[in-house]
C-alpha cells in the first residue's frame, strides 16, 4: 500500500517521487540524469544486480536527498556529486577511491562503504556512524576541530594501527566498534594514546572489539602508569570478544573501566579472574562463554546479577560452588549459567523430570529455579537449545522468556527476572490453596530431559503459605464457609476459569446421581417384572 501511494505521486515520472526502490526506476533516473529535488530516499537492494552506465552527474539535482542506500548493483564509475543533505550514505562496492570534493555533509549520521578500496583521504571531514571494512585504512586521520554529529563509529575490518590524539575530538561519540582483522593490533605507545583518548570522551559508553590480536596494553611500566594516572572512562558496555586476552589484562585494564556495567570477555585465553574484579562495583553483567582455559574465579563483583560461563570446561568445582552459593542468590534478581550439571543442595524441591508442583495461598511465591542439562554421553539425549519456562496456575498458563542451555550446563535464575506476564496472580484464588505446575517448553524436534529444582526466596515469601506436597485438611482459612465459596465461584465464572477441586466435586456428584437414576430404573423394572410374574 505504501509503495502504491508513492507511485501515485508521479505515475509516469519516477524522478518526481519522494522514494525510489525499484531497480529499473533507479537505473533509468541515474543513467538519464532525471533526478529532481523531490527525491528524498533511494534504496537499491534488488535480488538481481543492476548495471548502471552513467556519467556520475545524476545526484547533482537531488538537493533534498536524505537517504542513499545501494547494496546491490555495478556502477561504471563513482559519483561526481553527492547531496550535502544526506543523513544516511551506504554504498556497497563503492566504485571510487574517494568522495566528491564538494561533498560537505553537516548532518551525515550513517556512513557505510563496505567491500571497497576507500582510503583515508578526506575521512576526517566525513567520518560518522559506519566506515567498516575499508581495508586500506591503516592509520586513523587527524580530526581538526570537534565533530559533534558523530555518535557511532564502526571500524570493523580496517587494519588501523594508529590513533592520533585528535581522535578525542569525536566528542559526541557513544559507540565504537573495532577489530575483525588479523592485522589490527596497536603498538604499546599507540595503546596508551588510544586508552587516553577513551578517557577523554565523556559520552563514549560502549566499545566492542572482535578478533583483535590483543587488546592494546602498554608495553612498559611507564606507559601503564601514564595511562592509569588519567581519569577513568565512562564506558559502561565493554565487549572484548576473541581478543587473545591473557591474565595480565585484568589488573591493568579494569582500572580504566571502573564504571563498566556490562562486561563480555567470551572466547579469550585467560586462566584466572583475579580478586580485583570485586572493585567493579557497577558491574551487573559478566559473560565469559567459551573461555576454555578459565580455571579459577577469585572474586565476585558486589552487584553482579547476570553471569555466564557456558562451555568453560576447566572451571574448578570450588569456583562453581562459590557462584552457586545461597548467599549470592537469596536476594533474588539473578540469572547465572555455569558449566557442570549440579543442583545446589539448598534447593528444597528437586526432580529428575518436570513438572514440579507447588501449592500456595493468596500470592504466587518468589522462587529461584535451577535447570540442569546432563553432559552428552553414549546413551544421553542431551542436546543444546532453547527452553521456555511455563507456570500453570489453576489451569492458566503464564509464559516466560527463553533460556539457552548447552550440554553439561546449569542455569540458576530468579523466575521473576524472565517473566513476560506482569500478572502472575491473575488466576489466584484468595484464601484458597492454589496449585501451580512448572514445566519447560522445548523448541527442538527431539525433547531433551532436564533436571530441575525450586528454592523459595525467604525474604519475599511466607513459608506457612507454601507447600511442595498437596496440603491436607480444610481448604478454607477463615470467614464463613458458604459465603467464601460463593464469592470464589463468582470469581471463577468472571475469569472464565474452572477450579479443579470444584470441577472434580461436580463430576462426582453428577456420576452419583446418574448411578442413582440407573438403579432406580432397574429397581422399577424388576419390581414391574415381579408383579407380572405374580399375576400369572
Amino acid at each position: 500500500m505504501g509503495k502504491e501511494i508513492v507511485r501515485k505521486e508521479s505515475p509516469k515520472e519516477p524522478g518526481k517521487r519522494s522514494r525510489l526502490w525499484f531497480a529499473k526506476d533507479i537505473a533509468q533516473i541515474l543513467e538519464e540524469n532525471k533526478g529532481t529535488s523531490q527525491i528524498e530516499i533511494i534504496l537499491l537492494d534488488s535480488p538481481l544486480s543492476e548495471d548502471v552506465e552513467w556519467d556520475g552527474e545524476a545526484f547533482k539535482k537531488m538537493k533534498n536527498l536524505k537517504t542513499l542506500i545501494i547494496r546491490n548493483g555495478y556502477f561504471s564509475k563513482g559519483p561526481k556529486h553527492l547531496p550535502n543533505s544526506l543523513r544516511v550514505l551506504e554504498w556497497w562496492r563503492y566504485s571510487s577511491q574517494g568522495l566528491p570534493d564538494d561533498f560537505q555533509p553537516k548532518n551525515l549520521a550513517i556512513f557505510k562503504l563496505p567491500n571497497n578500496g576507500f582510503t583515508s583521504r578526506g575521512l576526517a571531514a566525513l567520518l560518522s556512524k559506519k566506515a567498516s571494512y575499508c581495508d586500506s585504512l591503516k592509520s586513523f586521520p587527524e580530526i581538526l576541530g570537534k565533530m559533534e554529529n558523530l555518535t557511532q563509529l564502526d571500524l570493523q575490518g580496517t587494519p588501523i594501527r594508529k590513533f592520533p590524539l585528535s581522535f578525542r575530538n569525536l566528542t559526541r561519540l557513544k559507540k565504537l566498534v573495532i577489530g575483525d582483522t588479523v592485522s589490527q593490533r596497536l603498538s604499546g605507545c599507540d595503546a596508551s594514546i588510544f586508552i587516553s583518548n577513551i578517557s577523554m570522551m565523556p559520552e563514549l559508553v560502549e566499545i566492542t572489539a572482535w578478533r583483535w590480536k590483543g587488546w592494546p596494553l602498554p608495553k612498559t611500566d611507564e606507559g601503564a602508569e601514564r595511562v592509569s594516572s588519567s581519569m577513568s572512562s565512562n564506558v559502561q558496555y565493554l565487549h572484548l570478544l576473541n581478543c587473545n586476552l591473557l591474565d595480565d589484562f585484568f589488573p591493568i585494564v579494569l582500572q580504566w573501566f571502573a564504571n563498566v556495567k556490562v562486561l563480555n570477555l567470551s572466547w579469550n585465553d585467560f586462566r584466572v579472574i583475579p580478586e580485583c574484579i570485586k572493585e567493579c562495583r557497577f558491574l551487573t553483567s559478566l559473560t565469559l562463554d567459551d573461555c576454555e582455559s578459565l580455571r579459577e574465579i577469585k572474586g565476585i563483583p558486589p552487584n553482579l546479577k547476570y553471569f555466564s560461563a557456558r562451555n568453560c570446561p576447566s572451571l574448578t568445582s570450588s569456583s562453581r560452588n562459590m557462584l552457586l552459593s545461597q548467599d549470592l542468590h537469596e536476594a533474588g534478581n539473578t540469572l547465572f549459567y555455569l558449566p557442570g550439571a549440579n543442583i545446589p543442595e539448598w534447593f528444597e524441591c528437586q526432580t529428575l523430570e518436570p513438572p514440579i508442583s507447588i501449592w500456595f495461598r493468596n500470592k504466587f511465591p518468589t522462587i529461584a529455579i535451577c535447570l540442569v542439562m546432563e553432559p552428552a554421553g553414549k546413551h544421553s539425549k542431551s542436546k543444546a537449545g532453547m527452553f521456555r519456562p511455563v507456570v500453570i496456575i489453576n489451569g492458566h498458563r503464564h509464559l516466560f522468556d527463553r533460556l539457552w542451555l548447552g550440554k553439561d550446563c546449569t542455569c540458576l535464575f530468579d523466575l521473576q527476572e524472565i517473566k513476560l506476564d506482569d500478572n502472575l496472580d491473575y488466576a489466584v484464588l484468595e484464601n484458597e490453596w492454589n496449585h501451580a505446575e512448572i514445566i519447560y517448553e522445548d523448541f527442538k524436534s527431539t525433547p531433551t530431559p532436564l533436571n530441575s529444582g525450586i528454592h523459595v526466596l525467604k525474604h519475599e515469601s511466607n513459608m506457612e503459605e507454601i507447600q511442595f506436597a498437596h496440603p491436607r485438611g480444610k481448604r478454607k482459612l477463615d470467614g464463613d464457609h458458604n459465603s467464601s465459596e460463593s464469592e470464589n465461584l463468582q470469581l471463577l465464572k468472571k475469569q472464565g476459569l474452572v477450579n479443579m477441586k470444584v470441577a472434580e466435586t461436580q463430576f462426582v456428584q453428577e456420576r452419583q446421581q446418574h448411578r442413582m437414576r440407573f438403579w432406580s430404573h432397574m429397581w422399577n423394572w424388576a419390581r414391574s417384572g415381579f408383579r407380572f410374574f405374580l399375576l400369572q
